[in-house]
């Protein structure tokens, strides 16, 4: 068994990880594991066909939404949270969806990137942003930008959508969410995967998995403003990223280098490494800020990281 994303409700004490296995036959099995997260336990376990690694909880803690990236095109299961049965299939939502789900504050909108690989001209991708009207379940709009989409994040006030493009060069995508029109590309380091906004939104930290640094991003202008460097103690790591409510820390895990780093926002300066026994790759925050969930893929378990 694998777990491969991780995410907690702000309204609720469940945590939802999502979990892949392989049968006699060779077969993957794919799901959602259900946790109560005050006595980490597991209380269910949801079966799913084809499950991607995107996988997102509305603020209120009431669906879950969960993309299947095969067949093509993609679609978002809707799982209610109480029941945890399928209520819904969004469908059409792209080809080549990546996996990624982010949902708007308000939890009206959900965001999912996927791309197609450029038809004519120099080999490339075209990258697309999938916007869902959660209550109509169904898409009511394509962004088109250019590049291969890793992550995508929504600001906290959800008036911004950052999208991360790699492998290669990495930059942000940013798109305007009322407009739904791009704004601005951000250029930032190699292979760029996910970003993590401080709760005031005024800036964003975003990973970059090849180039082993996290680009912090001043949201009001655009721009980087700092890059910390050397976050994992290989050459590469940084994956995904959380910041606690106080906006004080960030926990970034770095992959294959099996830890966990931690950096102090306001010098933005690396204090440490949480060693993990594994390849750490997506986590998540309880709301109170008190804990952090890290799947820890290749040793098949979750480590819980005590922030106080």
């Amino acid at each position: 068994m694998m777990f491969d994303d991780t995410c907690l409700p702000r309204a609720s004490l469940l945590a939802y990880v999502r979990v892949r296995s392989v049968d006699m036959s060779n077969v993957a099995r794919t799901g959602i594991s259900v946790f109560d997260a005050a006595s980490l336990s597991g209380i269910a376990s949801v079966p799913l066909e084809e499950l991607g690694f995107g996988l997102a909880v509305s603020p209120d803690g009431a669906f879950v939404y969960a993309t299947r990236t095969s067949p093509d095109p993609g679609s978002v299961y809707v799982l209610d949270a109480a029941t945890r049965n399928v209520v819904a299939t969004i469908d059409d939502v792209g080809f080549n969806v990546v996996g990624s789900i982010a949902i708007s504050p308000d939890g009206d909108w959900a965001y999912v990137p996927h791309f197609l690989p450029r038809p004519i001209g120099p080999p490339g991708f075209d990258g697309k942003l999938s916007v869902i009207d959660l209550t109509a379940r169904t898409v009511v709009e394509t962004i088109d930008y250019e590049g291969s989409p890793q992550g995508v994040a929504v600001s906290p006030d959800g008036s911004l959508v950052y999208v991360m493009v790699g492998p290669g060069s990495g930059s942000v995508v940013v798109v305007d969410a009322g407009t739904r029109s791009v704004v601005k590309t951000i250029a930032v380091g190699q292979t760029t995967m996910n970003a993590a906004f401080t709760p005031d939104g005024a800036f964003a930290y975003v990973t970059n998995r090849d180039s082993n640094t996290v680009s912090v991003i001043d949201v009001g202008t655009g721009s980087v403003v700092e890059t910390i460097a050397d976050v994992s103690t290989g050459d590469f790591g940084p994956w995904d990223a959380v910041i606690t409510p106080d906006g004080a820390t960030a926990y970034v895990t770095n992959g294959v280098d099996f830890t966990v780093s931690v950096i102090e926002t306001t010098t933005n300066t690396l204090t440490g490494r949480i060693a993990l026994g594994g390849a750490t790759t997506e986590l998540a925050m309880t709301p109170d800020g008190d804990f952090v969930w890290v799947s820890v893929s290749s040793a098949r378990r979750i480590a819980v990281i005590e922030t106080g």
